[in-house]
Order: C-alpha cells, then sequence, then structure tokens
C-alpha cells in the first residue's frame, strides 16, 4: 500500500467513512463527527476529504442529486497492517526491537511474557 501518512483529524474522518459500510456526502460525514460533541466545520471536512483524496485515501463519485459521495479506496484491515509496519520500522524494522525498546525501560510481567508466548505459537500453527 505505501501511503502517505494521514493526521489525527484525517483518520476520524477515515473511521466515519468505514464505519458507515456506504457511500457519503459532506454532511454526512459532519452529521457523523459531531455526534460524540466534537465540533467541525463543513469546510473543515470538505478539506480533510480533499486531503485524502489526494493521498489515495478516498474518492468520490457524484450522486443523482449532483453532490459528492466519499468512499474508501483503503480498508481498515489493509490501513492497520501499514501503519503497524511503519511503526516497527520505527524501532529497528523487526517485532523483535520493538519489543526491546518496550521492555529496556520496564521489565514485562510474567503474564505479559506468557501471553506472547501464546500469540506466537498462534502464529506459527
Amino acid at each position: 500500500m505505501s501511503k502517505k501518512s494521514i493526521s489525527e483529524s484525517e483518520l476520524k474522518v477515515m473511521e466515519k467513512i468505514w464505519e458507515s459500510e456506504r457511500m457519503l456526502t459532506i454532511a454526512e460525514i459532519l452529521a457523523a463527527l459531531t455526534e460524540n460533541g466534537e465540533e467541525w466545520s463543513y469546510n473543515t471536512v470538505a478539506m480533510l476529504l480533499v486531503r485524502l483524496t489526494e493521498k489515495k485515501y478516498v474518492s468520490s463519485t457524484k450522486s443523482t442529486k449532483g453532490r459528492l459521495l466519499y468512499f474508501p479506496l483503503v480498508g481498515r484491515a489493509d490501513f492497520n497492517r501499514e501503519e503497524a509496519t511503519d511503526f516497527v520500522s520505527k524501532f529497528g524494522g523487526t517485532l523483535k526491537d520493538l519489543l526491546s525498546a518496550f521492555s529496556s525501560n520496564k521489565p514485562l510481567k510474567k503474564e505479559e511474557i506468557e501471553e506472547l508466548k501464546e500469540w506466537i505459537k498462534k502464529i506459527d500453527d
């Protein structure tokens, strides 16, 4: 995938698009974003959608009424996988390097080590 990174605000817009599982207008995305009390403006959402379109995370099509309907080009699972890969690469590129960075300041608890072992067993099977 290797897309450009997205901001926290862009991610919030993407979350609403992923959650809907259908194409949405700017007004519908705005309504979904403001449901939890956050303040968003129509222009801000429109600008974020332009950025997401440029970064190839979303695209749009015109409805029969001439309004733009936005839909994801990248699925949530693919996005998560790419973000995780990018995150791990910042710590040396391996999961071992990442875990070492986390455990260097605070040793892992025995319970956490056992959970990791079980997780690795599931992957290995």
